[in-house]
């Protein structure tokens, strides 16, 4: 048994659409500010000594989007009042140390990079983008000299970042 038949080849025909179609793409990027470490004050205090006594400090850190410009104030919480700059060139925060009735208090400063100012810009959120917050605290002698002795003097310092 034979078997004929025509064989037909097909052809693909390949078109464009003219004009070709565009598809928008865009993006923003939000100024955002984080924070980084907390950082810490500390005084170990000599009612003995005649002058003022400066903190052990560990410097706070913060991520801001690269460019968002920020300012930071700070507010004692023993001392209540409304944040204030905290910028080294400046007077600083009062702040007050607490061990119930006892009190004494102390000068809380920041700066921003190693500046006595206390605004900045941010680096970006990357690794080694922070930016650093150089803290200080200091004491005076008249309100150390006559504390009681005690282990338990405390305050907590709240520091506002505004971008």
């Amino acid at each position: 048994m034979a078997l004929s038949g025509l064989v037909m080849a097909g052809s693909i025909i390949a078109a464009t659409v003219t004009p070709a179609p565009t598809v928008p793409v865009t993006g923003a990027v939000s100024g955002v500010c984080k924070a980084g470490v907390a950082g810490s004050v500390s005084f170990t205090i000599d009612p003995s000594l005649a002058g003022p006594i400066a903190a052990t400090v560990t410097d706070a850190t913060l991520f801001c989007s690269n460019g968002t410009p920020f300012n930071v104030t700070a507010a004692s919480l023993n001392q209540g009042g409304p944040a204030a700059s905290c910028a080294s060139s400046g007077a600083g925060v009062t702040g007050t140390l607490k061990d119930g009735v006892n009190t004494m208090n102390y000068t809380f400063k920041c700066g921003v990079n190693g500046t006595a100012n206390n605004t900045g810009t941010g680096k970006g959120h990357g690794a080694g983008k922070d930016v650093t917050l150089g803290m200080s605290g200091s004491i005076s002698a008249a309100s150390y000299q006559d504390a009681v002795v005690s282990a338990s003097y405390a305050d907590t310092i709240t520091l506002t970042i505004t971008y």
